[in-house]
């Protein structure tokens, strides 16, 4: 199951989303997502297969997506926080507050028409776990 959020109140030119989950494996899924598929100024924040984190936004103005990867596999079964940021510092990854890289691209997350959702858009990307908690700031908070 997925839970979705009206589209306006989540367009930002900076921010921050911190969300607490509990994995119950290393499967693909999508666990916090602004998209409009790779067509506006996107945000992603999913589980790559193996338990890899992964932060991407796409750019519309050069049609590029930046992405920052965990280096190592989340635990399964335990509470994880993790910290995307975005905006005129670039892009911060966190994992349980330790900083895990940076971008140095400098975007919003707009994507108009498309609402904020958490879980996946359906079962090829649904998340498999908990999302215990989701914080939405207008600013960097690490």
């Amino acid at each position: 199951n997925n839970v979705t959020f009206t589209d306006s109140v989540f367009r930002l030119q900076q921010g921050s989303w911190q969300v607490v989950i509990s994995a119950d494996s290393g499967e693909f899924g999508w666990i916090v997502i602004k998209d409009n598929f790779g067509f506006m100024d996107d945000g992603i924040v999913a589980l790559e297969p193996g338990g890899i984190v992964n932060f991407s936004m796409h750019n519309s103005a050069d049609s590029h997506t930046y992405y920052i990867l965990s280096s190592a596999p989340i635990p399964y079964g335990t509470d994880v926080t993790i910290t995307a940021e975005w905006g005129d510092k670039g892009m911060k990854l966190f994992i349980n507050d330790q900083l895990i890289g940076t971008d140095p691209h400098v975007g919003a997350i707009l994507s108009p028409g498309r609402p904020l959702v958490l879980g996946g858009l359906g079962a090829a990307s649904s998340f498999t776990g908990t999302i215990k908690d989701l914080k939405v700031y207008t600013d960097y908070i690490k």
